[in-house]
C-alpha cells in the first residue's frame, strides 16, 4: 500500500493521529481519550457552538494488517453493525446526530457500483439512521499530506520523501537552491557509485541497467494446507499482470486472469521487492543463496530504484530514467 506507514503505529496512536486531523478540518470537536469505554464516540463535534446536542460523530477503526482482509465489504458489514447498535443508543440518549464519518486505514476501492467505497455508501446509508460517510486510507493519506505539522507529530508513519522535505526546510529560505543541490548532488553521487555492477573476481565492470536480469521469485498461493489464500500470492498476481501487461484492447480487457487459478507464481524478484503493496506486506525480507547468485546485485538494483524515485522527487519535471528489469524464468 502506498501512502503513510499506519501500521507502524498502534491502535491508540492512530486514533490520535485521525483525532488531530478531524480537530484540523471541523471546528468545535471534542477528542475522548484513547482505551476508554467511550460508546462509539472516539470524537465529537457540537454544530450548536453554544454546546447544544446536535453533532457530528467520529469513529476510528484501525486494522493491524489491512492487506489481510480478503473481503472488505465483509469486513465492513461486521463494523457497521456494531456501530449502528452504538450510534441507535447515542439517538435514544438525546444525541441529535446529524452526521456520522467512520475512518479506517483500509484502502477503498473506486469501481463504480462494485468498488467498496460506494457499495460502503450504501452499507451506510440502509444501517445507520443519519447520514453517513467513510474516511478510506486515501482520504487520509491527503490530509496528512495537507497538514505537514500533524503527519510530523506521528513520525512512525512517514515516507523517505517527507524526511528530504524536512532536512531541506530545515535551513533559511535564502538556502533553498543550495539546500536541495547539496541534497539531490549526494543522491547522485550515490547513484552514480552504484550504476556499475562489478565482478570483483574478474576486474569488471557493467552498467547496472542495461546488465540485470531479474532472477525470478516463486510464491505459493497458500502457505500451508487449508490456509486462505496468501496476501502476498494476491500482490505477486498484480506484479505479474503489470510486467507482463499487453496493450489494453476489446479482446483483452475480457480475459479472465491466467494467474488467479494457479497454485504458485514465479515473478521477478525485483519487480516483487519494488511493488508499493508487497513492500506493506513483507517488510523485512531475508534473501539467501550462494557466492555468485545475484543476492548484491538484486539489493543494488532495488536500492537504485529508489535513488531515481528520490531524484524524480527534486525534480518531477525531469524524471530520471526508467528502470525496467528483463524478467528471466
Amino acid at each position: 500500500m502506498a501512502g503513510f506507514h499506519y501500521e507502524r503505529s498502534d491502535p491508540e496512536r492512530f486514533q490520535q493521529l485521525c483525532q488531530a486531523l478531524i480537530v484540523a478540518e471541523f471546528p468545535g470537536v471534542a477528542c475522548y481519550p484513547v482505551g476508554q469505554r467511550d460508546g462509539g464516540r472516539d470524537a465529537l463535534q457540537f454544530a450548536d457552538p453554544q454546546g447544544g446536542t446536535k453533532s457530528r460523530l467520529f469513529q476510528v477503526k484501525f486494522v493491524r494488517e489491512p492487506g489481510k482482509i480478503e473481503d472488505t465489504h465483509k469486513w465492513l458489514e461486521g463494523v457497521v453493525a456494531e456501530e449502528a447498535a452504538k450510534v441507535a443508543t447515542l439517538i435514544s440518549r438525546d444525541y441529535e446526530v446529524h452526521e456520522y464519518i467512520l475512518i479506517t486505514n483500509v484502502p477503498g476501492t473506486s469501481y463504480l457500483d462494485s468498488g467498496t467505497m460506494d457499495r460502503a455508501n450504501s452499507l451506510l446509508s440502509a444501517a445507520l439512521p443519519v447520514p453517513a460517510r467513510m474516511w478510506w486510507r486515501d482520504d487520509l493519506d491527503r490530509r496528512c499530506e495537507a497538514n505537514a505539522r500533524i503527519s510530523w507529530a506521528y513520525p512512525e508513519i512517514l515516507r523517505g520523501t517527507d524526511v528530504l522535505a524536512m532536512i531541506a526546510d530545515l535551513f533559511p529560505v535564502a538556502f533553498s537552491h543550495e539546500r536541495y543541490t547539496a541534497l539531490r548532488k549526494f543522491i547522485v553521487e550515490q547513484h552514480d557509485e552504484d550504476s556499475k555492477v562489478r565482478f570483483q573476481q574478474v576486474e569488471l565492470t557493467n552498467d547496472l541497467i542495461k546488465l540485470f536480469v531479474d532472477v525470478p521469485a516463486l510464491i505459493a498461493s497458500r502457505p500451508a494446507a487449508r490456509k486462505p489464500i496468501s496476501p502476498l500470492f494476491h500482490a505477486a498476481v498484480n506484479v505479474a499482470e503489470r510486467v507482463n501487461a499487453s496493450p489494453p484492447s476489446a479482446t483483452t480487457s475480457r480475459r479472465p486472469n491466467p494467474y488467479q487459478a494457479q497454485d504458485e507464481i514465479r515473478v521477478g524478484a525485483a519487480a516483487l521487492l519494488l511493488d508499493e503493496t508487497v513492500s506493506e506486506i513483507a517488510r523485512n525480507v531475508v534473501l539467501e543463496g550462494g557466492p555468485g547468485q545475484g543476492k548484491s546485485t538484486l539489493g543494488q538494483f532495488v536500492c537504485q530504484a529508489h535513488r531515481l524515485k528520490i531524484l524524480s522527487h527534486f525534480h518531477p519535471e525531469r524524471p530520471g530514467h526508467r528502470l525496467v528489469a528483463t524478467s528471466r524464468t
